[in-house]
Order: structure tokens, then sequence, then C-alpha cells
């Protein structure tokens, strides 16, 4: 896609929030300030970032953040495929499950899904296929490593743990993104 498809203008984070909050995800404004700015466009509709970085004591919200911005890719955006990666696997299956929750928790949401794999190496959730921007978007969390990735064509990269990251792996994920119009990659720790 060359821009996101958000509903009604431009105001991409707006929509986000919206839908986080419609889910029970009820974000803090510093939360919102954050996806402001990742959300913003371009005069040419892009994103203003292809790359963002944060950076976000444990345990005060980062996680949200991220499910916020997850949820909009896979409802809103029409991105067709996400990653998200952390340092410990452990970590991608609880992102994966708190994606999860939300989405199963809303009828509206849950009536839009196809399926939810969650053997091992396949946790993610795949949309149905509707006419218009929704190709069977997919977001799927996936260990960290060299090869993670490989063989991918990803509108967004989510790298949790970032402290942890090495160039091997970025170098890997790379070209997941290198036919995308308007990727997006996040840097969070």
């Amino acid at each position: 896609l060359l821009a996101p498809q958000a509903p009604g203008g431009t105001d991409y984070a707006d929509h986000c929030i919206e839908l986080a909050e419609s889910v029970g995800l009820i974000l803090d404004p510093w939360q919102k300030l954050v996806l402001r700015v990742a959300l913003s466009v371009r005069a040419d509709l892009r994103w203003s970032a292809f790359e963002l970085g944060l950076i976000v004591s444990r345990q005060n919200g980062k996680g949200s953040i991220l499910e916020a911005r997850m949820l909009a890719g896979l409802f809103i955006f029409g991105e067709s495929l996400q990653l998200y990666s952390s340092h410990e696997f452990k970590t991608s299956l609880e992102m994966f499950q708190r994606l999860v929750a939300l989405v199963t928790n809303s009828d509206a949401l849950r009536k839009r899904v196809k399926k939810i794999p969650t053997s091992h190496g396949e946790e993610g959730i795949e949309l149905l296929r509707t006419a218009g921007q929704n190709r069977g978007n997919r977001c799927r969390f996936v260990a960290r490593s060299s090869g993670s990735g490989r063989g991918f064509t990803a509108d967004a990269i989510y790298f949790d743990e970032a402290y942890n990251l090495s160039s091997t792996t970025i170098a890997a994920m790379m070209p997941t993104l290198s036919t995308v119009l308007n990727p997006q990659i996040w840097y969070t720790s």
C-alpha cells in the first residue's frame, strides 16, 4: 500500500487510538503522543518516520503502544504482514497472547478473523480477505534469529527488547521491507 488506509482523512493516530479504546485498551496521554508522532505522515501520505525508537522503563506501557499499533495495522491500515520479534521467544509469545485477547474479546474484531495459529513457530493472527484493503492481513510473532523473517514481505516490523539486537538480525529482516512502498520499523526497549 502506498499510504495507510485509515477511513475519513489522514489522522491515523486518532483512528488507532479509537480502535484500541473500543477493545478496552485505554492509553495514557504520553502513549497517545507516541502514536501521534509515530503515525504522522508526509505530504505524500507515507509515514514521516521509516524507523522509530522507544525506550521505556520496565512495566510502564510500551507494550500497550505496540498492541495499539499492531491492531491498527491489522484492522485499519491494511498492512498485509506485520512481524514482531523479541530477544526471548517467551516475550513474543506473551505479546501474541495479549493481542489475541484484545481481538477475541471484541465481537467486531473477532468476526473478521480467519484463523489464529498457536502451534510453535506459527503464532499469529490472520484476517479474512475482504474487498478493498484487507488482503488477509496478518500479524506474526517470530523468534529472533539471523534467519528471522527470511522469505517474508512485511509492512511493519517490531524489534522489541532492542537492547539485544544484532546487526545480523537487522540485516536478515531488512529485505522483508524492500518491496513495500510504505514500511515502518519500531525498535523498542
